[in-house]
């Protein structure tokens, strides 16, 4: 039986942490021609300047309590819940694995271009990361680097998409792979797969589903993943929005649509 000699695919993956990445990290950690070498965390909390404190507050004063409350869920209490459930923390994933980890408010500091060079990579990937990759780190310079997207774009760029798509009634959600570029979400299409928003399904729940199809769609692509000119240019038209606000979450709500129910979480923790 014939072999394959080609060397895996070395893979730094960069996120914010909690629920979703973990979700996704998983997927990637079984497929047999990639190495996860390094993972990212970001620790900025609303923007680089702020530390914890502050930026907690102005987030949830932009944001509003219950949206507040759910982001610290999915992220920083499901990274600490991880520790003893094993599930839902990029920190469980690192230390079982014994993939160095890095967590940091500046991704594009000496520091962590450092930590990213001596790993050597063939591939940046990120995943609900909140920070933006500047040369040398963006695409086409030193290695190639991919971003999941978890909506269609360009229609729906910037935070939270899939709160946004719901609100303007698409009856699907999207995910998509995309190259990285000097702005968010403006880099070359590689692949894209949408799934069906089910009657009052939460944004917890349809998020997670669109998470495997992000796993699935990076696998069917890395045949073509470190050609840095594959991939379809996006048009000019399409739009950016920032952090959901208290107003918008009402509307949410009123369309029965919630953001989570304690039961999903409950269950995913089990």
């Amino acid at each position: 039986m014939a072999q394959n000699l080609n060397p895996p695919i070395r893979v730094i993956f960069l996120s914010n942490g909690g629920i979703f990445p973990d979700i996704l990290l998983r997927d990637l950690l079984v497929i047999t021609n990639l190495e996860i070498v390094g993972i990212i965390l970001s620790n900025r909390v609303f923007y680089k300047k702020c530390n914890f404190i502050s930026g907690a507050f102005q987030f949830f004063t932009f944001c509003g309590v219950f949206y507040t409350v759910y982001i610290w869920l999915i992220t920083t209490f499901a990274e600490f819940l991880g520790i003893f459930t094993k599930t839902g923390s990029l920190n469980f994933l690192a230390r079982k694995y014994h993939i160095p980890l890095l967590k940091t408010r500046d991704v594009n500091s000496a520091l962590a271009i450092d930590f990213i060079r001596n790993l050597k990579p063939d591939l940046l990937l990120s995943a609900h990361f909140d920070q933006l990759l500047r040369p040398p780190l963006c695409d086409g310079q030193e290695f190639a680097a991919v971003n999941i997207h978890p909506s269609k774009i360009p229609e729906y760029k910037g935070l939270e998409p899939v709160i946004y798509a719901l609100l303007n009634q698409e009856s699907h959600v999207s995910v998509t792979l995309h190259r990285t570029s000097t702005t968010f979400d403006s880099g070359n299409i590689i692949d894209t797969a949408a799934i069906k928003h089910l009657p009052n399904e939460s944004v917890f729940a349809i998020t997670r589903r669109l998470m495997h199809s992000a796993s699935s769609i990076f696998k069917s692509s890395i045949p073509n993943i470190l050609d840095r000119h594959s991939g379809t240019p996006q048009s000019d038209s399409g739009s950016y929005n920032s952090w959901p606000n208290p107003q918008s979450i009402r509307r949410l709500y009123k369309m029965n649509i919630p953001l989570i129910r304690i039961s999903e979480l409950a269950l995913f923790f089990k």
